[in-house]
């Protein structure tokens, strides 16, 4: 190991750094967060497995089992991944600061109450009453 290398490597991290901290903000920008960040951990466990085996020499010495175990996880992760984007109602689109438009129109978001279902919904109020002499507390539900 030569310094030259140890400084290749520290310049590769902060680019990789910079472009996936990009792809992140991109993701956020195109997709709800809730659908999003499962997708972004999913791929980057995928791609870990993958380049983990490649660097660390583990895919030399599988067996025909271990191959076909790998990959059907594989397989499962990715329909599971396709099974998220499926539902195409989580694209945002362009964000409203970026179009300049001061729409109040919410992004839908299919399985999720409203902002107007939330704010309809009854409220329940609990309070705790405490005496401080003695033993006793009440808890009562309004």
């Amino acid at each position: 190991s030569s310094p030259l290398e140890a400084l290749a490597l520290i310049a590769a991290t902060v680019v990789l750094a910079v472009a996936q901290i990009s792809f992140i903000n991109q993701g956020l920008k195109l997709f709800d967060c809730v659908l999003f960040s499962p997708l972004y951990s999913a791929w980057l466990i995928v791609c870990g497995v993958t380049f983990g085996g490649i660097y660390y020499q583990e895919f030399a010495c599988f067996s025909p089992l271990a191959w076909a175990m790998f990959v059907l996880g594989l397989a499962v992760t990715l329909l599971g991944i396709y099974g998220l984007l499926w539902d195409k109602t989580q694209l945002r689109g362009p964000s409203r600061i970026e179009s300049g438009t001061s729409s109040e129109e919410e992004p839908v978001v299919s399985g999720l109450p409203s902002t107007e279902a939330i704010a309809r919904a009854p409220s329940i109020e609990l309070t705790l009453d405490s005496d401080h002499d003695s033993d006793d507390s009440k808890l009562s539900l309004q």
